[in-house]
């Protein structure tokens, strides 16, 4: 019991020996302090906060790039697949549209100009007047009207009548067109143009009066040297 008991505290102070020896091997010789970082350090706590929400920022730029980039993917798939679609429902109107050779001739029919031709004859000149329908893209698309179609049958089927001694409307009877009103337009002058304008009024007629008066006693003057002529 003894000897057990004394082996095993050799044992044990043998291995704290050892772990005493491994510390020292590991222990730090010497510790050096750097004083530029140090002093970076203590006094760079705000460029560090700004470097920070620099950083928050470019993050924030980058993630709303992408979702920007990922919103236009999915429009560009929306809008291609509404494409499809569009084209298809064409696809399908225009093979329902098209089913026959009359259909065709009809299709073929209403890509050209539509005309009526209607003639005035007079007295001594004959005058034709030719009526234009373009054709639109809704017929070509949705097909021919019934209502159309019916009234190009009946017309096809019925004769026309020609217009007998039907004259033109003459130029006549048209109203001349009156002449529109010229606007007035108020000129505003100013208060030294105005006196300027008074006084040249005033001076014209104290002007014509001068010549009046003068024009008087030049005529009173006359009548009495005739009269002393006549004496």
């Amino acid at each position: 019991m003894a000897s057990a008991s004394t082996s095993s505290i050799l044992s044990h102070s043998h291995a704290v020996l050892k772990s005493k020896r491994r510390a020292k091997q590991n222990q730090i010789k010497e510790i050096v302090f750097d004083d530029d970082a140090r002093k970076e350090f203590l006094t760079g706590f705000h460029k560090r906060k700004l470097q920070r929400t620099e950083e928050k920022k470019s993050k924030a730029i980058a993630r709303e790039k992408q979702q920007r980039l990922e919103t236009r993917k999915e429009s560009r798939q929306a809008l291609a697949e509404q494409a499809k679609e569009n084209a298809a429902a064409v696809e399908r109107a225009l093979g329902a549209n098209i089913g026959s050779d009359d259909e065709d001739d009809d299709f073929a029919s209403r890509a050209r100009k539509l005309e009526d031709e209607m003639e005035f004859e007079g007295e001594e000149q004959l005058a034709t007047v030719t009526v234009v329908e373009d054709f639109t893209t809704d017929d070509l698309i949705l097909g021919p009207r019934p209502t159309r179609a019916h009234d190009d049958s009946s017309r096809e089927s019925t004769p026309r009548p020609r217009p007998k001694h039907q004259e033109p409307p003459s130029s006549s009877t048209t109203k001349p067109s009156k002449p529109k009103p010229r606007e007035q337009k108020f000129r505003y002058e100013t208060k030294a143009a105005r006196r300027a304008s008074k006084d040249k009024q005033k001076a014209a007629r104290a002007s014509k009066g001068a010549y009046d008066h003068s024009s008087s006693s030049r005529s009173t003057n006359k009548k009495s040297t005739n009269s002393k002529r006549k004496r």
